[in-house]
């Protein structure tokens, strides 16, 4: 059932590609599908079984609603998407915290905070003062939810987990250049 769930979530992320890249509405069966293989997936593997993992479903399901939010073309769409994505991201730091973390893999605060600096830095220029604030918080949240997920590898030697964080805020890269810098195809692709 693992790959099933897996097995939807990549098919429905193709299709989500191709309705983006025709600017058709098929998006919105398309990415619901994705984010519904995704919890799939989760529960699949037992996300009911431990602490961590429950933890992981809620924050999975944050993320999944804020794709949903993210369908929507208005401002007040963005910001709800984001607000139920850093809810997320804090969920999952509380996954990572239920899982143990290491005192010696908190250190992935220092170069994590000077990316998320930078990042702010590239963007400021883009943010409206409305956006500015939730996007400041945004890049806290998923910062210290990086630096978790790096201290929980660090203490149980699984490196899945700082690898997806970080391919997570390697995909929210892409968000915050297609909404605040120079919008296309390729930010959806990357993302």
């Amino acid at each position: 059932m693992v790959l099933v769930g897996a097995l939807i979530t990549a098919g429905g992320l193709g299709w989500l590609l191709l309705s983006e890249r025709a600017g058709s509405p098929a998006r919105f069966v398309a990415k619901p599908l994705a984010s519904a293989g995704f919890l799939a997936t989760a529960i699949a593997a037992g996300a009911f079984d431990s602490a961590f993992g429950r933890w992981m479903l809620i924050g999975l399901i944050l993320s999944a609603l804020g794709d949903l939010f993210l369908l929507g073309e208005r401002e007040g769409a963005f910001l709800a998407g984001l607000g139920s994505f850093l809810i997320a991201h804090l969920v999952f730091g509380v996954a990572f915290l239920a899982r143990g973390v290491a005192a010696s893999g908190l250190l992935a605060v220092a170069p994590l905070a000077l990316f998320a600096w930078r990042i702010l830095r590239w963007l400021s220029p883009h943010l409206s003062d409305r956006m500015r604030a939730p996007v400041v918080a945004y890049a806290v949240a998923i910062s210290l939810m990086g630096v978790l997920a790096i201290a929980t590898a660090t203490d149980a030697s699984d490196w899945r987990i700082p690898i997806g964080a970080l391919m997570f805020i390697a995909s929210d890269i892409a968000v915050a250049r297609e909404n605040f810098v120079a919008p296309g195809f390729t930010n959806r692709l990357w993302g």
